[in-house]
């Protein structure tokens, strides 16, 4: 059933992120985002993460990779890195198609990185706004 696939899906990707053959790839690429985070702190230039979602959610559901997001997130406040997770920009669309470049590629389409590029003016807009105070 569909279903059925669907869970597989989901959870071959946390298998693939989670799993134990990842570990020294994962922490290694942590590792490396943080040195480009002290790198650029020493020459005064500010440094953010943002995360995309991966453009997978079946229709009426939750997204299901959050723990992936959670622990990308975890990992870079660990190493001082500023992370903005983009989630939510998207969380409030019903379906996920019109993010897609194609229907079999899940990287994000033009509409997808406007939807991230207001996310993330309204967050530094805010950001100023309330240092001005």
């Amino acid at each position: 059933s569909e279903t059925r696939q669907t869970r597989a899906t989901i959870d071959y990707y946390h298998d693939i992120y989670f799993g134990a053959e990842n570990e020294g790839p994962r922490q290694a690429s942590f590792e490396r985002i943080g040195e480009m985070q002290r790198i650029l702190e020493e020459r005064g230039i500010r440094f953010v993460v943002a995360v995309f979602p991966l453009f997978y959610r079946p229709p009426l559901s939750a997204y299901p990779l959050g723990r992936i997001h959670a622990r990308v997130v975890e990992e870079l406040d660990a190493r001082g890195v500023e992370v903005i997770d983009l989630l939510p920009a998207y969380e409030a669309h019903r379906f996920w198609d019109k993010f897609l470049v194609h229907p079999l590629d899940r990287h994000p389409s033009a509409e997808a990185i406007e939807v991230a590029a207001r996310y993330l003016r309204d967050h530094f807009e805010m950001e100023e706004a309330i240092a001005r105070r």
